[in-house]
């Protein structure tokens, strides 16, 4: 009789015959689908298959030309393979590390069990140098005590990948319903880096308003990622979103994200993200461009489906990982590869205005897989592509090319490499899919330049009872934790304060029950108004909205009425 099955060994090595990590997919040629996945950690792969005709692809991460194998396994018991795989570029040795800022060990409690420790093996097998771990952490789902954190992380990690933790912050402006009982807005959503401790607990990363995670994380030295900027969806009939819509307050107010995540969810809103971060470059702030997949780790598109590479000189480190995402030393990918250097320098470099003519050396790298071709290269400047290179006809694997450029006005420039994609997973993309690297920009500033300052609020406070009779008053401001001053409220109840945007006040008053107040949450011209923003989708890719909460912030008014100490 037939066997309905077969064993399937695999040898997997590179050039110098090293036993290689890595991942094999495959599917019955019949079909074409479903798409079942292996990691192996140490580059042996035996597993039990259909006795068909199948279709493997053995990968490794981006360095490595992954091999396709087509094998008819009809009537076999067994098959053994050695394959090899070459590698492309050695990113780690130019000092770039490439990793997973936004991925989950499970999504929720339905997912295929796995745990921290599952991840170091699995990210070696992706050709991934560092990991970070988000919620949940186990099935239990339970807010897990650092030091347990950290003990799991270090004893997941391997040689080669730095496992870590991290949290994902993510911030409904109401209960989150899932849009089963309306509009769901979202004052923020992003990834940690950096994080040191969790001590305010699950509650405080989950609610808003997003600027005070912001300034924990910076408080810990940490960095912190914008996740899916211009993702959203419909749950009958009612708009969800998972888009930041407190972010341009954030970013006017002083405490920005770290980060935004242009390549994630599908190529399909590739280019609404990048719009969505050129708004920011355009406004000058200095965030970088990332790459995140957002997924777990059983989940079908396994870790680093999209992966941000950092440079870091010496070793890796979170501190490192930290520095690298502020100081925009980062490319973002979904396969390809690209080197971008100006005068020598890495992205992130900031050159004078000063018209000076300045040699850029670009290298471009197609996606992995085999048949993967480039397809262009882009070099934008300030939102526009301002030089391209149709490299379709070349059916190349790998192009360089050195120019020069010069500015004498605000620029930044960053380059794109575009490539074909042949992933299985990407079929319901369509056949014009394509993969992108994004190397950060390096900036030209001309003199006298500065990054945007922190807008401070211009308050017009009002205090009295509930007879509308004015209250002399102390208010007590404090900036998260810390306080930032004391004012008197005279017996007129009204009083004009600069303040920072991100200040809460606590308002007291002899016989009087003390009152706090959130600039941004009781000030409907700041809150309603970013809730507003994010209901309209060309908003985001507009200065606009960044000038016009600067305006507002310069004219707030706050009416507080304060209850008697002896009303319940």
């Amino acid at each position: 009789m037939a066997p309905r099955t077969a064993r399937l060994v695999l040898d997997i090595r590179d050039e110098e015959g090293r036993p290689l990590p890595c991942r094999v997919d495959w599917w019955e040629q019949a079909t074409g689908f479903p798409v079942y996945r292996v990691w192996s950690g140490t580059g042996e792969v035996d597993f039990e298959v259909p006795a068909a005709a199948l279709s493997l692809l053995v990968r490794r991460g981006f360095d490595y030309d992954a091999v396709a194998l087509d094998l008819d396994l009809s009537g076999r018991w067994e098959e053994v393979r050695e394959v090899i795989l070459r590698r492309r570029f050695d990113a780690r040795a130019l000092g770039w590390h490439g990793g997973e800022n936004h991925l989950h060990v499970l999504h929720a409690p339905q997912d295929e069990t796995r745990t921290i420790a599952d991840a170091g093996p699995m990210a070696e097998a992706e050709g991934l140098d560092y990991i970070q771990l988000a919620h949940g952490w186990d099935p239990s789902f339970a807010w897990l005590p650092v030091e347990e954190l950290e003990q799991q992380c270090r004893t997941a990690s391997t040689g080669r990948v730095r496992v870590g933790w991290n949290i994902e912050a993510k911030t409904y402006m109401g209960p989150d319903h899932g849009g089963r009982e309306g509009n769901l807005h979202c004052f923020g959503h992003g990834w940690t880096a950096g994080l040191k401790g969790h001590a305010p607990g699950q509650a405080f990363f989950h609610t808003g308003p997003m600027f005070r995670i912001i300034q924990e994380v910076r408080r810990q030295g940490g960095a912190m990622g914008c996740a899916h900027p211009t993702r959203f969806w419909f749950v009958r009939g009612n708009f969800v979103s998972n888009w930041p819509s407190e972010l341009p307050f954030d970013f006017v107010a002083g405490a920005p994200y770290d980060a935004v995540d242009v390549l994630n969810d599908s190529p399909l809103v590739f280019a609404e993200s990048l719009r969505f971060w050129y708004t920011l470059l355009n406004l000058g702030y200095k965030v970088a461009g990332t790459a995140n997949t957002d997924g777990h780790l059983a989940a079908a598109t396994g870790l680093g489906r999209y992966r941000t590479y950092v440079h870091i000189e010496g070793s890796f480190s979170w501190e490192g990982l930290v520095a690298a995402l502020r100081a925009g030393r980062a490319v973002a990918s979904s396969g390809p590869f690209v080197l971008f250097e100006v005068e020598g320098h890495l992205p992130g470099a900031e050159f004078p205005a000063d018209g000076r003519q300045r040699r850029v050396s670009l290298k471009a790298w197609s996606s992995p897989l085999p048949g993967e071709t480039l397809t262009a290269v882009q070099l934008v400047r300030n939102g526009e592509v301002v030089r391209a290179w149709d490299l379709r006809a070349e059916q190349t694997r790998y192009w360089e090319i050195g120019f020069e450029i010069a500015e004498t006005e605000f620029a930044w420039y960053c380059a794109q490499v575009l490539s074909t994609c042949r992933d299985p997973g990407g079929q319901s993309w369509g056949p014009h899919a394509q993969e992108r690297a994004v190397a950060n920009p390096v900036y030209f500033l001309p003199s006298g330049f500065a990054r945007p300052a922190p807008t401070p609020a211009q308050l017009s406070l009002s205090v009295c009872d509930p007879v509308g009779r004015p209250l002399a008053a102390l208010v007590s401001i404090l900036d998260g934790w810390i306080a930032v001053g004391e004012e008197s409220v005279p017996a007129s109840g009204q009083i004009a304060l600069i303040l920072p945007a991100t200040a809460s006040l606590s308002i007291s008053a002899s016989g009087h029950q003390t009152a706090e107040r959130t600039l941004y949450l009781d000030c409907p011209e700041l809150c309603e108004y970013c809730r507003d923003l994010g209901a309209v989708w060309p908003s985001f890719f507009s200065p606009e909205p960044y000038l016009e909460l600067r305006r507002r912030l310069d004219r707030l008014r706050l009416k507080v009425v304060l209850q008697p100490a002896d009303r319940q």
